[in-house]
């Protein structure tokens, strides 16, 4: 269990977009998806999957 929950980390730290996203949500409380995507460059429709998930 403690594996699987590791490598499922490792995958989503590997993703370049999934870092923009930490980096860009963990600077400011509250932020919507609009002002992700104008922050980070990655159009809102790309952001969806890896936010929900």
């Amino acid at each position: 269990m403690a594996a699987n929950i590791v490598s499922q980390l490792a995958r989503a730290l590997a993703d370049e977009k999934n870092i923009k996203i930490i980096k860009t949500t963990n600077v400011q409380d509250g932020i919507n998806i609009k002002e992700i995507s104008k922050k980070t460059g990655i159009p809102t429709s790309q952001l969806y999957y890896p936010i929900k998930n």
